[in-house]
């Protein structure tokens, strides 16, 4: 029996077909987990960006940490399940700063994608609420998506640890 040797360098291609059972990517997909490090004490004011400076992974290098704001890069474009968590919390120790109502926002391109949203919490010292949300988009070069909140109140903040933003390219095209 002959044993054959392939030399990978020049007789294979790098791109494994998909009919082969292949990706038909050069590329690994990417992959990209980050966090907010620590409290924020009371920033949020309007829709305010979840201040994500810890980063986990980034396969890509699509994450920009001074504007907390995740960029599709050139190669990228696909399929991804995003998903945005958030844990919020009344950090002005005032009883009596009532929530109406707060929102978690997944923002695609500078707009709400999807948001949640809950309402009427009153008189609540250190108040702390939670968001998860998940989806998956379609993402072309240059989309941006990002982690916020807004609050119908005053001196809420961001914990830590417990905020972040993942992105999972699931297939690209």
């Amino acid at each position: 029996m002959s044993v054959s040797v392939i030399d990978l360098t020049s007789a294979v291609s790098n791109t494994l077909p998909i009919a082969n059972g292949g990706t038909n990517r050069t590329t690994v997909p990417a992959y990209f987990h980050g966090y907010v490090p620590s409290d924020t004490g009371s920033i949020i004011s309007g829709v305010t960006n979840a201040p994500i400076t810890a980063v986990t992974i980034d396969t890509a290098s699509g994450f920009n940490t001074s504007t907390y704001t995740y960029t599709v890069q050139p190669g990228y474009a696909g399929y991804y399940q995003i998903t945005v968590k958030g844990r919020c919390r009344n950090f002005s120790n005032n009883q009596s700063s009532n929530v109406n109502q707060y929102y978690g926002y997944m923002i695609k391109n500078g707009s709400g994608t999807w948001a949640f949203e809950s309402d009427t919490i009153t008189n609540q010292l250190y108040w702390t609420g939670s968001y998860c949300i998940t989806g998956i988009a379609q993402l072309a070069v240059g989309d941006t998506i990002r982690n916020a909140a807004s609050f119908a109140g005053s001196g809420f903040g961001f914990r830590g640890v417990d905020t972040s933003l993942t992105l999972i390219q699931l297939y690209g095209v």
